[in-house]
């Protein structure tokens, strides 16, 4: 198997080289060394014309995003598409895919989120799918098995296997493999970096089913596991794939889903925007419930290897080394220039050779302007006199709002040579190159050419920007740097052993942020050195047998670490969170890390591009994610009435009634709670709380008692003349003071009733003129009898409502009122006598 660096180019004849092309540097290079019907994946930016071309030659063809589409060919028919004229742009750069496999696993605080402490419920991944994107993974463990011995994996997808039946169709390579193909070991054994990818789903799901040593951060999580086929030209399309074919997985089982990608690619523009990093985003954005996780990769340690130019209307300058042995397979010089169409615009470049000994420049190239030379290939020959140091090709195209210029310099005359890279104008530009990863290395060590004229313009390259490539740099993308959580354990030979390093401090190889264009890179620090998880079968016996010291005393799990075991440690928190709140955004989860990040002495200020926003803290991180759903509302009323009771709106409500909406209405004794679920789909329930119906005090009577008005009914007591409350009327009988309609309000603790009115109208009448007359019998079924001693003196009577209304009226003197025509009830009896007084009476009314 040929494994591709990205670093494949060829030599080229270069005399006379200058014409426009679709197909840059580093494809002409990959497609030199490609047998012709070998298929290779493109990304090509396109007009829709390309779907009918692709249908016609059966070549696999799906649209990515912003007018990109990604189609599978030949080797040998990429120069004919790129000759068509729906094709506007092929996009192919240099790759160095690696498995990022220095990391290691340490939970943070997340057993609290399993037991579910101060949280709606517990958490563990359940009705969640990790897909884990890397090497192949050991489906014979017992850590991805259920109780039953069945796999917890439900699909599996080996890139790297030639096609056949079990190729799926719209990407066209590859083999799949369900649940059924795994229990029946149907899927072939052992593969690429298998201790790298079970390690790493180890750490996200594993289930401690081997010795119950281990558990994983989601140990109930579904997973679906994809072999990267490391060697696959174009390889970030393979990864995109990947995440497409997973998130379709967990569509059709209505389940949300994280991807893990402990894997990367140290080369390109390290700015989330090329076309395979806006593809996964719009992936990760088209419907809630997608996340992504990623290790930041472990290029912390090794010699600076990132270079920016900024230059304000100057010039700057940087030395290469020339490499004997680059991925070329041929000694020479290789790079890109990174830049905005901004920067781009302002800007030019240029190489020249200096010699090693004296530093002084031998042969200058051209200047080149990448917005005047797109899609050119130009050479230059650098001679010096009349020797030919050697032949510069440059290839510049703009790429969205990029630009970016690649420059090869194959088999110079001399390895004793240093290349310059130069730019001059206004604006930025980067660079990332290193001899291990097949390019140059930078002269870090210039005191010798301190005296060299040009020094004051030399650019020394720095330690940041060294996270990996693509969609390691997406905003949408959680990127994970790692430190030592961990310096100690207990070896399979009961020895103990230890790492050199301090615990809680940053690990070296951690990549360093933030992205080209300034995005915070990382986002989160995860605990990876010196890690335990699941492995191979093959790679637990050999080291029981002959290195148990990398082997953990349970015999089951072997050691591992550096940001590829951190990365899934914030993936199994990932699917803790989508079990927890199923609607969960990238940017949500973002939040999230954030709130819950914890700062020390080691992280120092946060955020920054080391640690991020800080150390994970796992509980505290889903704990952010709660909502108090508190109850608005009376909790008692009285017999015969009603509460409305509210909570603050969200997309989901229901109550413990089985009513829905953010309001109900209560009429009886109860115990009330409410569930809730917020645009995330983050659950809630609130306290349970009790609604009590009190019942009233009967309904108190009042009566006429020579001067006074009284009620025989207990209780508490407040009296009302013409509905306005009596100061100090707290008794059960009153004297009235003045005329009008007197009435009493009778309370028990809670509750209180009303009596009827009764009409005074003799205040204030003198002792000797009070009218000597009353009714009876009162209640009265219907006839009334007027008796006393001022029966004579009456001039004219009148019944009437409650409400005043007249119902009844009589002028003689009388002795006997019938109220037979009058209906069961309470009225007023006015007896007016001949001198104008009156005296009123309230009847009561009962009828047989």
């Amino acid at each position: 198997m040929r494994l591709y660096l990205g670093l494949v180019l060829l030599l080229l004849c270069f005399s006379g080289l200058s014409q426009k092309s679709k197909i840059n540097l580093a494809l002409k290079g990959t497609l030199n060394l490609m047998e012709a019907e070998e298929p290779i994946q493109l990304t090509v930016r396109a007009n829709k014309d390309i779907i009918n071309y692709a249908k016609e030659n059966s070549y696999p063809c799906r649209y990515l995003t912003k007018s990109y589409y990604n189609i599978m060919l030949p080797a040998s028919a990429v120069e004919l598409l790129a000759e068509q004229d729906f094709i506007e742009h092929i996009d192919f750069h240099l790759s160095h895919p690696a498995a990022l496999m220095d990391s290691s696993r340490v939970i943070h605080n997340i057993d609290p989120v399993h037991s579910g402490d101060s949280l709606p419920d517990s958490y563990t991944g359940d009705n969640v799918v990790i897909g884990i994107i890397d090497g192949h993974i050991e489906f014979r463990h017992d850590d991805f098995k259920d109780s039953l011995d069945n796999t917890r994996i439900l699909w599996y997808w080996r890139q790297a296997l030639s096609p056949n039946g079990q190729t799926p169709p719209q990407y066209g390579y590859g083999r799949v493999y369900d649940s059924t193909d795994i229990n029946a070991g149907n899927v072939g054994t052992g593969g690429s970096y298998i201790d790298h990818g079970s390690t790493v789903a180890g750490a996200a799901a594993g289930n401690a089913n081997a010795n119950g040593y281990h558990k994983g951060i989601a140990p109930e999580a579904k997973i679906v596991h994809i072999a990267s086929n490391f060697s696959s030209p174009n390889w970030k399309s393979t990864v995109a794939d990947a995440i497409h074919y997973t998130f379709e997985i967990a569509d059709s089982l209505n389940m949300p889903a994280v991807i893990n990608a402990s894997i990367g690619d140290y080369l390109g523009s390290h700015d989330g925007l090329d076309p395979t990093a806006l593809y996964i985003d719009s992936l990760l954005n088209a419907e809630p419930g997608r996340l992504m996780v990623c290790a930041a990769g472990n290029s912390g340690a090794v010699p600076n290897y990132h270079l920016k130019h900024q230059n304000s209307g100057d010039t700057s300058f940087t030395w290469l080394f020339h490499n004997p042995s680059t991925a070329l397979g041929t000694p020479g010089y290789y790079t890109e220039w990174w830049m905005d169409s901004t920067d781009a615009a302002n800007q030019s470049f240029a190489v020249a050779f200096h010699d090693t000994a004296n530093h002084q420049m031998r042969a200058i190239s051209n200047f080149h302007f990448p917005v005047l030379e797109d899609g050119i290939t130009l050479t230059d020959t650098l001679k010096n006199g009349s020797n030919i140091l050697g032949i510069v090709a440059w290839y510049s195209e703009k790429r969205d709002g990029q630009y970016y210029t690649q420059i090869y310099l194959d088999s110079p005359d001399s390895s004793q040579h240093k290349m310059a890279l130069i730019s001059e104008g206004i604006g930025m530009a980067d660079c990332w190159s290193a001899s291990w990863l097949g390019l140059n290395d930078f002269d870090m060590d210039t005191a010798a050419a301190a005296n060299y004229a040009w020094m004051d313009k030399y650019v020394m390259p720095d330690s940041l920007t060294s996270i990996v490539d693509s969609w390691t740099c997406s905003p949408s993308v959680i990127t994970v740097a790692n430190f030592h959580g961990r310096i100690s354990y207990l070896a399979y030979d009961t020895t103990w052993q230890s790492i050199p390093g301090q615990k809680g401090i940053l690990s070296a190889s951690s990549s360093k942020g933030p992205s080209r264009i300034g995005v915070q890179k990382p986002e989160i620090t995860a605990n990876g050195d010196m890690s335990m998880a699941a492995g191979s079968l093959g790679s637990l016996n050999f080291l029981a047998n002959n290195q148990p010291w990398n082997l953990d005393y349970g015999g089951q799990h072997m050691k591992n670490g550096g940001t590829s075991m951190a990365s899934p440690i914030v993936a199994g928190l990932a699917a803790l969170l989508l079990e927890k709140c199923p609607k969960m955004t990238p940017d949500q989860f973002k939040f999230l890390l954030e709130q819950g990040a914890t700062s020390d002495a080691f992280t120092g200020a946060t955020p920054n591009f080391a640690w991020g926003y800080g150390k994970l803290n796992g509980w505290k991180s889903v704990f952010q994610s709660n909502f108090n759903l508190g109850i608005n509302g009376d909790t008692l009323f009285c017999e015969g009435g009603m509460v409305s009771l509210d909570v603050s709106p969200y997309d989901s409500i229901i109550w413990s009634n089985g009513q829905t909406g953010n309001s109900i209405i209560v009429d009886s004794s109860q115990w009330v709670v409410v569930e809730a679920w917020n645009e995330y789909g983050c659950y809630s329930k609130s306290d349970s709380l009790y609604i009590t119906e009190y019942p009233n005090p009967p309904v108190p009577t009042i009566a006429m008692n020579a001067d006074s008005i009284f009620t025989n009914t207990g209780y508490n007591y407040e009296w009302y003349l013409d509905g306005v409350s009596i100061l100090n009327s707290d008794s059960s009988a009153i004297t009235p003071v003045q005329n009008g309609v007197y009435s009493v309000v009778i309370s028990n603790e809670h509750c209180s009733n009303s009596s009827d009115t009764l009409l005074i109208s003799w205040v204030g009448l003198n002792e000797d003129f009070k009218i000597s007359v009353d009714v009876y019998p009162n209640p009265t079924s219907g006839i009334l009898q007027i008796q006393g001693g001022d029966v004579n003196k009456i001039h004219s009577w009148e019944v009437l409502s409650l409400g005043g209304r007249l119902l009844l009226y009589g002028t003689d003197t009388v002795s006997t009122i019938s109220l037979e025509d009058l209906s069961k009830g309470i009225y007023f009896i006015n007896i007016r006598m001949q001198d104008g007084q009156v005296t009123s009476r309230k009847i009561v009314l009962e009828k047989n």
